[in-house]
């Protein structure tokens, strides 16, 4: 059984696990991180009225996390700010689900849509995005965690 469970301060140990794996750190061209910073990033986000994150859970096992940003924002477009899934477990629809569910939980609660960044080349998370009903809107570049230019995406889905 799948379904999505805010952050706490006990999952930050699962974060700092899954966002250092190999894979994901090259997919989202991120640097490595610290299990101290993930202790702390989970803290500050308690405390933070912008911003949501939840633990993506299948029966008992964390397997992904999902949050969203910009929550205060006067034109009510959060961003999705990551989706991010163990590896094992891409491909199978977990990411789609947790991203609808997540964007049904924004619209009960006033928001128009969700916007998103990606990578140009990211194909994989393209095509979740766009079953999930995003569109691109606009290309763009940015300079990332890692020191990277990238092409990007600035996608976006309206309730």
């Amino acid at each position: 059984m799948f379904f999505l469970k805010e952050v706490r301060s006990q999952d930050a140990e699962f974060l700092w696990t899954l966002m250092n794996r190999e894979e994901l750190l090259a997919a989202l061209r991120e640097a490595p991180t610290s299990l101290e910073d993930w202790c702390f990033a989970a803290a500050e986000w308690a405390k933070d009225a912008d911003e949501q994150n939840y633990i993506l859970w299948d029966g008992t096992a964390p397997i992904g996390w999902v949050g969203v940003n910009g929550l205060c924002s006067k034109d009510k477009y959060p961003w999705l700010k990551i989706a991010a899934l163990l590896p094992e477990y891409q491909g199978k629809g977990h990411g789609q689900a947790a991203i609808m569910e997540l964007a049904a939980m924004l619209k009960n609660q006033g928001f128009f849509g969700l916007r998103l960044y990606t990578d140009q080349d990211n194909i994989k998370a393209q095509r979740c995005y766009h079953k999930c009903g995003f569109t691109v809107i606009k290309e763009t570049e940015q300079k990332m965690a890692n020191g990277e230019t990238v092409k990007r995406y600035l996608m976006e889905k309206t309730f």
